[in-house]
């Protein structure tokens, strides 16, 4: 997941980024609505968490901007708490808002719940800022699509396991989490079918000829999926559904 943090305080948006980064999520930070918009163009997020106060413009209208692209999560945060301001930041379409001062834990409780609905497909689709080495999921459409544009398409468990890691970029996701993520029990059955979803995927992502299947192994511990990913809904071409491997 790549996220942005727009304030001016630089000591809110380092301290809110700095706790973000401990739960291994992707975060940049910048101080106005100008650098977060160059941001956008340049490289594109899934989640933006937004002062509403800003020097150069009210993020309750970078907020309304976002909701009506609907491929961006949304997060408010404000210094004022009476009702009129309560109102307003739900009318922005803000996925959540927080007062401040914002407490760490709560926002990486937020962002996670975002996080969660767009693995599920609940956003809208989304190109923005993909780069030529990014692996796309859409789980809407059951997709997991190469950085060369091959499509391979998962099943249900598959869907569930992919996205559970995409949760975590970079970061290994226990076999226990993957189990109940699964529906699958915590004993010897339920890592024989946690394990026979992981080599079934990786020989399906083999197939492809990509030197380097991005589900790893991290012993002791349990899965990361190594590459470069966004979640999106893509819009394949015919070509691609060519090339698409289905499953066994």
């Amino acid at each position: 997941m790549r996220l942005i943090i727009v304030d001016d305080e630089t000591s809110v948006r380092d301290a809110l980024a700095d706790r973000l980064r401990e739960e291994a999520f992707d975060v940049e930070s910048v101080g106005t609505a100008l650098e977060f918009y160059r941001g956008m163009a340049g490289n594109g997020y899934d989640i933006a968490i937004i002062d509403v106060d800003l020097p150069d413009e009210s993020g309750l209208d970078i907020a309304a901007w976002l909701s009506e692209k609907g491929r961006v999560g949304v997060g408010l945060m404000t210094s004022r708490g009476d009702l009129e301001d309560r109102l307003a930041l739900r009318r922005s379409g803000a996925d959540f808002y927080l007062l401040k001062p914002v407490d760490g834990d709560e926002l990486v409780e937020a962002v996670r719940n975002v996080a969660r609905r767009i693995v599920r497909g609940e956003r809208a689709e989304s190109d923005v800022g993909a780069g030529p080495a990014d692996w796309f999921f859409d789980p809407s459409q059951w997709i997991l699509q190469s950085p060369d544009g091959q499509a391979v398409k998962l099943t249900a468990a598959e869907v569930s396991f992919v996205g559970r890691l995409a949760l975590q970029p970079g970061s290994a996701v226990s076999r226990s989490e993957l189990r109940t993520e699964l529906g699958y029990g915590h004993d010897r059955s339920g890592d024989r079918n946690l394990e026979a979803i992981v080599r079934r995927l990786r020989k399906k992502l083999g197939a492809l000829g990509e030197r380097a299947v991005p589900i790893q192994t991290v012993h002791g511990t349990g899965y990361l999926f190594s590459g470069s990913l966004r979640i999106d809904r893509r819009k394949h071409s015919g070509a691609d559904r060519e090339k698409s491997i289905q499953p066994k």
